[in-house]
């Protein structure tokens, strides 16, 4: 048996009543990063404000350091029928970003060595996030646009507060007041959850108060919920009234909601209010989401990039669907250029090798539910009728389609076919059936294997949504995948096939942001928001009509940044720009305004963070990342020849990752390092690591990401394990 020793991590943080702190790590006393097998720690007595948590572990003394962070939880003990209970955990939040804590055993091995929770060096790049669903199901019922009418004329104008309790169906326990709250973390028991309210642009997460919490013309209010037993809990919605007589309001009404009431992941439910005696006095309209977590993946604790953007590098370039949008109105010079069909892999490949630095590009499913890279809801198919040479097109949903059937057909985008003068669709198919890389539909998965892996992805997650009119939804799609079987299946590609590549998730949809956000851990969210400003808006959906409700939406949702049209920011008598850097989010920029270069220099003078445009192909530029991730090669290939002159290249170097977070420092610490021999299986060479990698495919990836690359070194071909210390 190996020789261990025995360390103690102690931690200084403030909890809530009820909360456990816990700690993983890239060991297997710690779980190797397995949100399943997260470690607890025990709360000592302190004096300070803080408390103080720690736990005593063995670790193999063979160990150079340990890799690490804290997690703070809630456990659960889930009883379903007859069956035995269950103790399970969520994560309310913890220590994420792209490294991790790392001290040496001899640190560990100190009294003194006590950390404390969310605070880290800069160049750890952590930060403290939000945990995200596991085996639990996250209810949001939402509340705004005056959602309460009262039959009697002389109560319609009063004000009402609205508050939620949870009931279980089979027990007939309400979750109503503080002392209830405290009585069910007591107990531990999952079965009446509580509940907690926010407001868009108010306030985010709190505990309802007594009589429930106003809503006024204005107000967005959202009242959300996890539970690990979704079919065993109703809502009871109460509705309390002001009164003469007395300061604080007074219970008015109630209504019940079901779960058969949430059978879709998404709805609008117009329920009758009951008096306090049974009578109906009213009605209220109640908007729901129910976001269930993804059945495909288990995610791990090793990073995440979900609330980490690198804030001082230039404006990036990103190319709208790869090279522009085919049928933008320069169309004459992308037939002589002989640019390539958007949304293909041909055309997200050009636009890196042209200096992208990310390509943005379109995701949805075939009806068999494979992820693929298109832009509009339905594609047109074009029929020849026996009357010469006529064509007549139908118009067919892609999700109507298996992956089969639309990788045979001669398709286009039918708002182009009707009436276009400048494009020939026969270019296409004819084009297509020469060159896999220019073939429509390509997967999303072929993308995440085949292309450059320096090039950022920019996946926009296309659902339709409804229009202003409320009444339609985007190009007349009338049903659709539910949310949850929807996003699933991308998110396990993404997940599968990510690798190191830097991806950013988008949508048009509220909804498919804040799901993706709960759904996993690893990638960062941004809300694509329009805001054409005077005018009606493209929408129905409130979140989505202005950029001050988008970044409401954002903050509350914890989304890392919103994506505007640029005509909202061209209006700079608003100060869109100025509100969205005082609120810390990260700014895109897109649209056809953003195709002109004078407006794109504008925008780039005033600092944001990235802009999406068309133009890619007409001025060849160096990729920011491919520029950074060439200088990195070059230092290491000058690391490498400064540090072994009389070692063959077959040498790889190993050190502490504590102090080797970046390149600058890796070379100012060359007295730190030992050198280890470790021939390759290959040809090739394995030169500098900094520390342990391991398989990505478990789920327990090393403290830096790292990526081979092939150069040369005093004559010799050799493969650079390069580490990616900026990222996003």
């Amino acid at each position: 048996m190996a020789a261990t020793v025995v360390i103690t991590l102690q931690v200084r943080i403030s909890t809530q009543k009820h909360d456990k702190v816990a700690v993983t790590g890239a060991c297997d006393v710690l779980g190797q990063w397995n949100p399943e097998k997260i470690v607890f720690l025990k709360k000592k007595q302190s004096p300070l404000e803080s408390e103080l948590w720690y736990v005593k572990i063995n670790v193999p003394l063979s160990c150079e350091g340990l890799e690490y962070r804290y997690l703070v939880c809630r456990k659960y003990i889930s009883a379903h029928g007859d069956e035995p209970e269950e103790e399970t955990h969520i994560i309310r939040h913890w220590e994420a970003g792209v490294f991790s804590r790392y001290k040496t055993l001899s640190e560990l091995g100190s009294e003194e060595s006590i950390d404390c929770y969310g605070e880290f060096p800069p160049e750890r790049c952590m930060f403290v996030d939000q945990g995200w669903l596991m085996s639990d199901t996250e209810i949001q019922l939402r509340f705004h646009n005056n959602p309460i009418h009262i039959f009697k004329k002389r109560d319609q104008t009063s004000k009402y507060n609205i508050k939620c309790c949870t009931v279980n169906l089979y027990t007939d326990e309400v979750v109503d007041d503080v002392e209830c709250v405290d009585q069910f973390y007591q107990s531990v028991h999952a079965s009446n959850p509580p509940i907690r309210v926010s407001s868009l642009g108010e306030y985010d997460n709190q505990d309802q108060s007594a009589h429930g919490m106003p809503v006024s013309d204005t107000d967005y209010v959202i009242f959300k919920l996890k539970t690990f037993e979704f079919n065993s809990h109703g809502i009871k919605v109460q509705i309390y009234k002001p009164t003469e007589n007395s300061s604080e309001p007074s219970l008015y009404g109630y209504t019940n909601i079901l779960p058969l009431h949430l059978e879709n992941c998404t709805g609008s439910l117009v329920l009758v209010l009951n008096s306090l005696h049974g009578f109906p006095i009213g009605h209220i309209t109640v908007r729901y989401l129910v976001c269930k977590p993804n059945k495909y993946v288990k995610y791990s604790l090793a990073k995440s990039f979900s609330k980490w953007w690198n804030r001082d590098r230039p404006t990036l370039e990103i190319g709208h669907r790869g090279l522009g949008d085919t049928h933008s109105t320069d169309i004459n010079y992308k037939k002589e250029q002989n640019v390539k069909h958007e949304n293909t892999l041909g055309s997200l490949m050009t636009a890196g090798e042209m200096g992208a630095d990310y390509v943005e590009f379109d995701v949805m499913l075939s009806k068999d539910k494979v992820p693929i890279i298109w832009h509009d809801f339905k594609v047109s198919i074009l029929l020849r009728k026996r009357s010469r040479g006529k064509h007549q097109v139908y118009n067919i949903p892609v999700h109507e389609l298996t992956l089969a059937q639309l990788q045979d057909l001669r398709v286009e985008y039918v708002k182009h076919n009707s009436g276009s003068e400048h494009y020939d669709v026969s270019d296409v198919t004819e084009e297509h059936n020469l060159h896999d890389k220019l073939s429509p539909f390509p997967l999303l998965r072929d993308a995440l294997r085949e292309i450059d892996p320096n090039l950022g992805f920019y996946v926009e997650i296309k659902y339709p949504i409804y229009l202003y009119d409320n009444k339609s939804k985007e190009e007349g799609i009338e049903s659709f995948f539910e949310r949850n079987s929807f996003l699933d299946p991308i998110l396990k590609v993404l997940h599968e096939e990510g690798g190191s590549r830097r991806i950013v998730i988008a949508s048009f949809d509220p909804d498919t942001c804040i799901m993706a956000r709960l759904k996993q851990n690893r990638y960062p969210v941004f809300f694509l928001v329009e805001d054409l400003g005077g005018g009606q808006p493209y929408f129905s959906d409130t979140r989505t009509h202005s950029v001050t409700s988008a970044v409401a939406l954002a903050k509350s949702e914890k989304f890392l940044g919103v994506s505007i049209n640029a005509a909202a920011l061209m209006r700079k008598e608003d100060k869109l720009l100025e509100y969205v850097f005082a609120q810390q989010m990260i700014c895109f920029v897109w649209g056809p305004d953003a195709n002109n270069v004078e407006v794109r220099q504008d925008l780039k003078d005033r600092h944001v963070h990235a802009i999406c445009h068309d133009e890619i192909g007409k001025n060849h530029r160096t990729s920011i990342y491919r520029a950074e991730h060439e200088d990195r090669i070059q230092k290491l290939a000058t690391l490498y020849q400064s540090i072994s002159p009389g070692l063959s290249p077959s040498h790889s170097l190993k050190g502490s990752a504590a102090s080797l977070s970046t390149l600058e420092s890796l070379e100012d610490s060359r007295s730190q390092l030992s050198l280890k021999a470790e021939k390759s299986n290959s040809s090739s060479y394995l030169l500098p690591t900094v520390t342990v990698t391991r398989d990505s495919a478990t789920q327990s990836s090393s403290f830096h990401s790292t990526m081979q690359t092939d150069v040369t070194l005093n004559g010799q071909n050799a493969t650079i394990q390069d580490y990616r210390t900026d990222f996003y």
